[in-house]
């Protein structure tokens, strides 16, 4: 069963970055797009093209449970994301 999860993943990458408290306890994860499996940085060319990225790879291909736990995820939007009238109740 963990090979198949594993190749069925096998195109995702994603990292993710502790967030912590003053007493260095992790009270969350920055998830972060990342081009491929051994990038360093994001290598964005488009922000709000990652930004999808990251949230379907997280809500449909990995799962939050599988990446953050009982922690809280947080995502960067970038403005124009926000500011998108796509995304405003009709």
């Amino acid at each position: 069963m963990a090979e198949n999860l594993l190749s069925a993943h096998s195109n995702v990458a994603l990292a993710r970055q502790p967030i912590v408290d003053s007493r260095l306890a992790v009270m969350g994860y920055e998830l972060l797009y990342r081009k491929n499996a051994v990038a360093a940085q994001a290598d964005v060319i488009d922000d709000v093209g990652a930004t999808a990225q990251v949230m379907a790879t997280s809500l449909f291909e990995l799962g939050m449970e599988n990446l953050v736990g009982t922690s809280k995820a947080f995502i960067n939007f970038p403005r124009a994301y926000l500011l998108s009238s796509q995304w405003h109740a009709y």
